[in-house]
């Protein structure tokens, strides 16, 4: 008697399992998904640190346009002759001869802040603080300008 042995297929199903080009695009694939999302991390903190820089920066520049509007009111508009100005360590407006920026917290903080009075007669003064990081290989700056005036004008007696 002869016998006749059938082979059955080591998968059932009839499926190969996965080709070398498949598990390739796979990888592929997924290399191209981690890099998209570790690229928009990195997007995102940089974003982030640029906000935090900025918020610092605006405060920084508030600080000293209400130092301005402190000094006229303790002392008196006419303290605030035209020139530069930096806040000395004490927390007191100071003359900066020659101008120019002032480095805020020394080497501590990216922050350098310009503050700059001009005499506009009549009682009155223009007052810019600048303040400027250096971000990446670019400097960012903050602005604020105001115009200060002698509110208390003396009484006249009658």
């Amino acid at each position: 008697m002869i016998r006749i042995k059938k082979r059955l297929p080591a998968n059932p199903s009839g499926s190969r399992g996965q080709s070398l080009i498949e598990t390739v695009l796979a990888i592929a694939i997924a290399i191209i998904v981690i890099v998209a999302l570790v690229s928009l991390a990195t997007f995102a903190l940089r974003f982030s640190r640029s906000a935090y820089l900025r918020s610092q920066a605006n405060k920084l520049a508030n600080s000293g346009m209400e130092l301005f509007r402190y000094q006229r009111d303790i002392a008196g508009l006419e303290t605030l002759s035209e020139g530069h100005y930096l806040i000395d360590p004490n927390g007191v407006l100071a003359d900066l001869p020659g101008g120019g920026y002032a480095s805020i917290g020394g080497s501590l903080t990216p922050f350098e802040r310009l503050m700059y009075v001009r005499d506009l007669g009549d009682d009155r003064r223009q007052v810019t603080v600048t303040v400027r990081w250096k971000e990446g290989a670019d400097y960012r700056q903050i602005i604020l300008s105001s115009y200060l005036s002698n509110w208390r004008r003396p009484e006249i007696s009658p």
